[in-house]
Order: structure tokens, then C-alpha cells, then sequence
């Protein structure tokens, strides 16, 4: 079992960006439960990631601190679905469009 100090610990040991993905939502999953939990208790907002490999124990001072760590993971799992699976641009003349109007 992997014991990790913090998530970015978490994420320099994976190896290749779909690894990273997994991860991601993995701390993602955990956040999402801190942040429902959050709304019940006030003295304390955290999560524990424990999948049986990795242990990771987090705590935040705010609900806020959540929801922008959330913002920062999601945007971090954008882009690495986007280096896995790349992006296409699809440009046609206006001519082929069909009009609904």
C-alpha cells in the first residue's frame, strides 16, 4: 500500500496521462463526497482517499476550498482526456449548413 502526503504526490506517480485520468477521478469521486459532507458538519471538511493501494488524507479549512480544489481537478482531468484522445476542428463552408429558419 502507497501511503501519499498529497494529491499531486499522488498524480507524479502515475506514468502515462490515462493513468493520470483514473486518478484524477479518483480524487475527484472523494472530493464531490467532501463536499456533501461538508454542508453536514462545521468544524471539520476533508476527505480520505483509500482504495486499498493509496491512502491520502486531506482536510480543508472552508466549503470554498473545496469547490475550487474541485474546479482545479476537473480542469486538470479536461486536459489530460483531451492529450489522450486529442482535438479535431471541423471547418465547412457556410453553403453546406442547413438552414432551420
Amino acid at each position: 500500500m502507497s501511503v501519499y502526503e498529497n494529491e499531486v504526490c499522488f498524480l507524479q506517480s502515475c506514468t502515462t496521462a490515462q493513468a493520470k485520468v483514473s486518478a484524477l477521478d479518483l480524487i475527484i469521486d472523494a472530493l464531490l463526497l467532501a463536499s456533501v459532507d461538508a454542508g453536514n458538519t462545521v468544524d471539520s471538511q476533508g476527505y480520505n482517499l483509500d482504495d486499498g493501494q493509496t491512502k491520502i488524507k486531506r482536510e480543508y479549512r472552508s466549503p470554498s476550498e473545496i469547490v475550487d480544489a474541485l474546479t482545479g481537478f476537473e480542469r486538470m482531468r479536461n486536459y489530460y482526456i483531451a492529450k489522450c484522445t486529442g482535438s479535431v476542428i471541423q471547418l465547412r463552408n457556410q453553403d453546406t449548413i442547413k438552414r432551420r429558419w
